[in-house]
């Protein structure tokens, strides 16, 4: 059996801020590394509250990914919400 971690930003300013956010979830990254996880995911929200802390995963998931050696980050872009030149 594989186990994984999904990231869904789901928080109002008084939870923390951005920072803290990404700081705890690459701190819950590395220990998910540690005890053998497969994978993270995460969401692409832009609007506030629901997601919003979420504007772009790509990063995200690279900068876990520079810090990690056993995680995979399997994902999708829906191709109409990005700029072509962007993808290439």
């Amino acid at each position: 059996m594989k186990f994984g971690l999904n990231f869904f930003p789901s928080f109002r300013p008084a939870d923390g801020s951005t920072a803290d956010y990404y700081g705890q979830c690459l701190r819950l990254a590395a220990r998910a590394d540690e005890l053998g996880y497969s994978s993270i995911k995460t969401v692409e929200h832009s609007f506030y509250d629901y997601g919003g802390h979420s504007p772009n995963p790509c990063v995200f998931l690279s900068a876990v990914a520079a810090r990690r050696r056993g995680l995979s980050h399997p994902g999708a872009l829906r191709l109409e919400g990005h700029a072509t030149l962007r993808l290439k």
